[in-house]
């Protein structure tokens, strides 16, 4: 049986020198799985593009606005074990963005559902992130920093 996918657009927002990449604490409520953190995103609607999702979604979960996010830099799938949700693999097309200065995420176009699901943010570098034996979502997301960090010349 051909698994069920869920396509979503995700952002790299990197703080101004590179070196960090804003993350949301996330839990699935009405799920026994355990709270991780992740890059703000969500998904593609229909007749959306996977760039527009993108900018709709960074001003959704962060207030960020911005005209473009460029070309895809990644596409991540993972499995997904929850019996709460209809698809078995989430499949995510990033995004880098790199904004002016840190900067704490607005709450105000979060939908229901973020507001029970978003714990908290944080700017991680990868050796914090690794460091810091909290889970985060894909498993990707440190080598995603450090490839991307150079990139940005940090």
């Amino acid at each position: 049986m051909t698994p069920r996918v869920r396509r979503s657009s995700r952002l790299l927002v990197f703080a101004p020198d590179g070196s960090a990449l804003l993350l949301l604490e996330r839990t699935s409520p009405g799920s026994a799985s355990p709270a991780r953190w992740c890059t703000p995103g969500g998904g593609i609607e229909p007749g959306e593009s996977a760039a527009e999702a993108a900018i709709r979604e960074l001003r959704e979960e962060t207030g960020l606005l911005v005209d473009a996010v460029g070309a895809p830099v990644d596409e991540i799938g993972v499995a997904v074990d929850d019996p709460s949700v209809d698809h078995e693999v989430a499949l995510g097309t990033y995004f880098v963005v790199r904004v002016p200065a840190r900067f704490d995420p607005t709450t105000s176009d979060w939908t229901a559902d973020e507001h029970l699901s978003i714990e908290r943010w944080a700017w991680w570098t990868a050796e914090a992130l690794e460091a810091s034996g909290e889970p985060w979502s894909p498993e990707q997301i440190p080598e995603l920093i450090r490839r991307h960090r150079s990139e940005l010349g940090a």
